[in-house]
């Protein structure tokens, strides 16, 4: 298969589209206007034939030399494929292109990547909602139910809100890595545009109002509910807010046939919590690829 590196304003915007719903693997972090936000418009499309294959990738270009590295918040990033591609033929194919291409690839991709001979196992949690609520309850563990009543019992409350620069303040004040504070405009892009298209939603948990001590923000995409961004201050992370705040999705979603996506993770305390509502594991991959590796 031919591949080729274009611009998005180049791309059969129809095509790719369909492409990423249809494929075998389809996932939120193909979809356009997600990527533009998160990278700011700075990502090239990979094209394979007539549009047999396709991944995105966030090009960084030096002197004389081209890079590939992921956006934030973008995982699984592809490949997308027809439903009647070679999926191992096409990846080992993809394989040499980016390595021809870039002096350097790190890049997230699904579990459809065939040639895992430079790609490192990383997991994502996933928690199907098809069951009714009660049914879904019962599969949480001791400690999530705890925890969940304790918050209930000591006052929390979940509501929905639209205020965004709250949020992303929110975030900010609570996030000990500086992350949040050097994507910020990503994510305030990201949430806005989600929200126009109906799809995002803020969640915040607070026991006097206006007084956010836990806030989360998800996306609705297709056959999945994305947990994309999540903090807590003090009294948040005492009261054990998130967890009812993760049970109130639980409880929306119930019966609708939809994946709770966790969109993570390796840290064991957060696999422990996504774990413990009854999720299973869902196996993605770390991509690394230097152009002179011989495989």
């Amino acid at each position: 298969m031919h591949f080729r590196l274009v611009s998005p304003d180049s791309l059969d915007e129809a095509r790719w589209d369909a492409l990423v719903s249809q494929s075998p693997y389809p996932r939120l972090y193909g979809r356009r206007w997600y990527l533009d936000a998160m990278s700011e418009h700075r990502w090239m499309a990979i094209v394979g034939g007539d549009y047999q294959c396709i991944m995105p990738v966030m090009v960084r270009s030096y002197l004389f030399f081209s890079i590939v590295r992921p956006p934030f918040l973008c995982r699984q990033m592809g490949p997308y494929f027809s439903a009647n591609e070679d999926h191992n033929a096409s990846c080992h194919e993809l394989n040499s292109f980016l390595k021809k291409k870039f002096i350097l690839v790190n890049h997230l991709v699904s579990d459809a990547w065939g040639d895992n001979s430079a790609a490192a196992p990383r997991q994502n949690h996933i928690l199907w909602l098809g069951k009714n609520y009660v049914a879904l309850a019962e599969n949480y563990n001791r400690n999530t139910r705890r925890n969940i009543n304790k918050a209930i019992h000591q006052g929390s409350v979940i509501d929905e809100v639209t205020d965004i620069h709250r949020f992303i303040r929110f975030m900010s004040d609570n996030d000990t890595t500086g992350t949040i504070a050097k994507i910020k405009h990503q994510i305030t892009t990201m949430v806005d545009k989600s929200m126009q298209l109906g799809q995002g939603h803020i969640l915040t948990a607070y026991r006097e109002k206006n007084r956010d001590m836990a806030m989360a923000f998800y996306i609705e995409e297709s056959d999945r509910i994305y947990f994309i961004l999540c903090a807590s201050d003090k009294e948040g992370k005492d009261t054990k807010a998130m967890y009812q705040i993760i049970d109130h999705i639980v409880r929306k979603y119930a019966g609708s046939e939809k994946y709770l996506d966790f969109t993570g993770s390796n840290i064991p305390s957060i696999a422990r919590r996504n774990e413990g509502f009854g999720s299973m594991a869902e196996v993605h991959h770390y991509l690394k690829l230097y152009r002179f590796m011989r495989k």
